[in-house]
């Protein structure tokens, strides 16, 4: 969105929140198509878009914005954070939690990886 209606961020069926772009001040955005096993290419139908203005409308005014840009992806299911077998770190599988934990979970992880970095230093 062009501009933000809100200063902090917003969650409750979707999420609204200030962004720090030029082209792109506020992210409203949610999750509502089923987990998924692996990614795919995912669509974007139009009514979609629809369901997320409405989301939207319901954490605050929407009145005037315009929506600069829109993308689409694909939610894995099960969680996985850390350093995983094959030797590459993952932060994934958060799901409908991930706006609210995702920078906590973040946090923690880069701490991992410092620490692991560290001992192999």
């Amino acid at each position: 969105m062009k501009e933000c209606p809100v200063t902090v961020p917003l969650s409750f069926g979707a999420y609204l929140c200030p962004a720090n772009q030029p082209q792109a001040r506020g992210v409203l955005g949610a999750t509502f198509e089923a987990p998924e096993p692996k990614w795919r290419t995912p669509p974007f139908p139009p009514t979609s878009l629809e369901w997320l203005l409405d989301k939207g409308a319901a954490l605050a005014s929407l009145r005037g914005l315009q929506v600069t840009g829109h993308w689409s992806g694909t939610r894995l299911s099960g969680l996985r954070a850390g350093r995983q077998p094959q030797g590459h770190w993952e932060l994934s599988g958060l799901g409908s939690k991930g706006f609210l934990l995702g920078p906590l979970l973040a946090r923690h992880l880069v701490g991992e990886l410092l620490g692991a970095k560290a001992k192999e230093g």
